[in-house]
Protein backbone atom coordinates (compact mmCIF):
# COMPACT_ATOMS: atom_id res chain seq x y z
CA UNK A 1 0.00 0.00 0.00
CA UNK A 2 1.44 3.38 -0.62
CA UNK A 3 1.86 5.51 2.09
CA UNK A 4 -1.01 8.20 3.30
CA UNK A 5 0.68 11.34 1.78
CA UNK A 6 -1.25 14.35 0.98
CA UNK A 7 -0.23 15.28 -2.65
CA UNK A 8 -0.84 18.93 -3.74
CA UNK A 9 -2.32 18.28 -7.03
CA UNK A 10 -3.74 15.10 -9.31
CA UNK A 11 -4.12 14.90 -13.08
CA UNK A 12 -5.90 11.38 -14.64
CA UNK A 13 -5.17 11.04 -17.84
CA UNK A 14 -7.35 8.38 -19.72
CA UNK A 15 -5.84 6.71 -22.70
CA UNK A 16 -6.78 6.95 -26.40
CA UNK A 17 -7.79 3.26 -27.11
CA UNK A 18 -9.18 3.63 -30.17
CA UNK A 19 -8.33 2.30 -33.71
CA UNK A 20 -9.52 4.06 -36.61
CA UNK A 21 -9.73 3.11 -40.21
CA UNK A 22 -9.67 5.48 -43.18
CA UNK A 23 -11.08 4.51 -46.43
CA UNK A 24 -11.19 5.19 -49.81
CA UNK A 25 -15.00 5.92 -49.87
CA UNK A 26 -14.41 8.87 -46.99
CA UNK A 27 -15.69 6.96 -44.14
CA UNK A 28 -13.74 5.76 -41.48
CA UNK A 29 -14.22 3.04 -39.05
CA UNK A 30 -12.94 3.22 -35.10
CA UNK A 31 -13.27 0.33 -32.61
CA UNK A 32 -11.91 -0.15 -29.41
CA UNK A 33 -8.03 -1.49 -28.81
CA UNK A 34 -8.32 -3.13 -26.02
CA UNK A 35 -11.98 -4.11 -23.73
CA UNK A 36 -9.84 -2.16 -20.21
CA UNK A 37 -8.51 1.56 -20.38
CA UNK A 38 -5.39 1.45 -18.19
CA UNK A 39 -5.43 5.06 -16.33
CA UNK A 40 -2.52 7.36 -15.84
CA UNK A 41 -2.18 9.66 -12.98
CA UNK A 42 0.23 12.27 -12.80
CA UNK A 43 1.04 13.55 -9.18
CA UNK A 44 2.53 16.19 -7.63
CA UNK A 45 3.54 16.62 -3.79
CA UNK A 46 5.35 19.16 -1.64
CA UNK A 47 7.47 16.78 0.92
CA UNK A 48 9.09 17.29 4.00
CA UNK A 49 12.03 14.98 5.03
CA UNK A 50 9.89 12.36 6.79
CA UNK A 51 7.35 12.10 4.27
CA UNK A 52 9.81 11.99 1.33
CA UNK A 53 12.02 9.31 3.38
CA UNK A 54 8.32 7.53 2.77
CA UNK A 55 8.16 7.77 -0.69
CA UNK A 56 11.59 6.76 -1.17
CA UNK A 57 11.33 3.72 0.88
CA UNK A 58 7.94 2.37 -0.56
CA UNK A 59 9.73 3.16 -3.93
CA UNK A 60 12.88 1.20 -3.15
CA UNK A 61 10.41 -1.73 -2.63
CA UNK A 62 8.75 -1.62 -5.94
CA UNK A 63 10.53 -0.04 -7.83
CA UNK A 64 8.82 0.00 -11.15
CA UNK A 65 7.76 -3.69 -10.94
CA UNK A 66 5.78 -4.79 -8.66
CA UNK A 67 1.90 -3.16 -8.29
CA UNK A 68 0.82 -0.98 -5.58
CA UNK A 69 -2.31 -0.34 -4.09
CA UNK A 70 -3.26 3.52 -4.39
CA UNK A 71 -5.92 5.27 -2.82
CA UNK A 72 -7.06 8.33 -5.09
CA UNK A 73 -7.50 11.48 -2.38
CA UNK A 74 -9.65 12.96 -5.05
CA UNK A 75 -12.39 10.15 -4.75
CA UNK A 76 -11.32 7.40 -2.39
CA UNK A 77 -11.19 4.88 -4.98
CA UNK A 78 -8.41 2.06 -5.10
CA UNK A 79 -6.41 1.60 -7.84
CA UNK A 80 -3.89 -0.79 -8.64
CA UNK A 81 -0.95 0.73 -10.10
CA UNK A 82 2.85 1.14 -10.84
CA UNK A 83 5.80 3.35 -10.87
CA UNK A 84 6.13 4.37 -14.57
CA UNK A 85 9.44 6.14 -14.58
CA UNK A 86 12.43 5.73 -12.06
CA UNK A 87 11.52 8.50 -8.53
CA UNK A 88 13.11 11.98 -8.82
CA UNK A 89 13.69 13.66 -5.88
CA UNK A 90 14.83 16.88 -6.46
CA UNK A 91 15.23 19.85 -3.72
CA UNK A 92 13.23 23.11 -3.76
CA UNK A 93 15.91 26.21 -3.89
CA UNK A 94 13.06 28.06 -2.15
CA UNK A 95 12.51 26.30 0.63
CA UNK A 96 15.64 23.72 1.16
CA UNK A 97 13.78 21.75 3.32
CA UNK A 98 11.32 20.58 0.88
CA UNK A 99 11.17 18.16 -1.64
CA UNK A 100 8.85 18.97 -5.47
CA UNK A 101 8.62 15.50 -6.08
CA UNK A 102 6.36 14.29 -9.23
CA UNK A 103 5.08 10.96 -9.73
CA UNK A 104 3.55 9.10 -13.10
CA UNK A 105 1.51 6.26 -11.68
CA UNK A 106 -0.13 3.98 -14.80
CA UNK A 107 -2.77 1.14 -13.77
CA UNK A 108 -1.06 -2.51 -13.64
Amino acid sequence: MFPPIKPISITPKYPDNVIKLEFEGGYTQKRKRHTRSKMTFEVTYFLEKTDKDLLETHYKKVETITPFDWVNPNDGKIHIVQFSSPLEVPRTGDFPKHFNIKITLEEA
